[in-house]
C-alpha cells in the first residue's frame, strides 16, 4: 500500500524506465552484457598475468619451446636481449590491463538501449586487437594451441556478447511501455 489507499500491483510497470525491461531484446542483452563484463575482467586478468611474467621470468615454456633454446642461451647471446623481451612483454600486459578497463567500464555503466556507439566501439576495437594478435602468431608460425587459446576464447566471448547485445544496443525499442 502506498500513500494510504493507493495499491500498486506487482505487475505495474510504471516504475520501470521506458523501453528498458521486459522484451526479448532486453532479456538476451543481459546475457550479452554478462559476457562483455566477463570479457573485460578476462582482459584485466590476462594483462596482470602477462605483466607479472614480463617482470619476473620473462619467458613461458611455450616461448622457449618455439625458439628452441633456453633463457640462459638467449642472455649469453646478448645481455640486452632478455631485458628487451621483458620490456615488450610487460608493455603488452599493461596494454591488455588498460584494455580490460576500457572494455569493462562501458559494459557496466554505458550499456543502454540504443547505445549503438558502444556496440560498434567494442566490435571494431576488439576485432582489430584480436585479429592483429592472432594474425601475428600465424605470420611467425607460433601456433601453440595452449598459447593461442586465450586469444581465440576472448575473441569468441566478445563476439557472442555483441551478438546477444545487438538487438538491444542497436535497434529502437518496440516496447510501448
Amino acid at each position: 500500500e502506498r500513500g494510504g489507499d493507493v495499491r500498486v500491483s506487482p505487475t505495474d510497470r510504471r516504475d520501470r524506465p521506458v523501453g528498458q525491461r521486459g522484451d526479448r531484446a532486453w532479456r538476451m542483452s543481459l546475457w550479452g552484457q554478462l559476457l562483455l563484463v566477463i570479457h573485460g575482467f578476462g582482459l584485466l586478468a590476462a594483462g596482470a598475468i602477462i605483466s607479472l611474467i614480463g617482470i619476473t621470468q620473462v619467458f613461458v615454456h611455450a616461448d622457449l619451446e618455439f625458439l628452441g633454446t633456453t633463457a640462459a642461451t638467449l642472455a649469453s647471446a646478448n645481455p640486452r636481449l632478455v631485458p628487451l623481451v621483458a620490456h615488450d612483454r610487460a608493455t603488452l600486459g599493461g596494454m591488455l590491463f588498460a584494455s580490460g578497463w576500457v572494455a569493462l567500464l562501458p559494459a557496466l555503466w554505458g550499456y543502454r538501449r540504443g547505445s549503438t556507439w558502444l556496440w560498434w566501439t567494442l566490435l571494431l576495437g576488439g576485432s582489430v586487437a584480436y585479429i592483429a594478435a592472432i594474425a601475428v602468431h600465424f605470420a611467425v608460425g607460433y601456433l601453440n594451441f595452449h598459447h593461442l587459446l586465450p586469444a581465440f576464447g576472448g575473441f569468441a566471448l566478445l563476439i557472442v556478447g555483441l551478438l546477444l547485445s545487438y538487438p538491444f544496443l542497436c535497434r529502437e525499442s518496440r516496447d510501448p511501455v
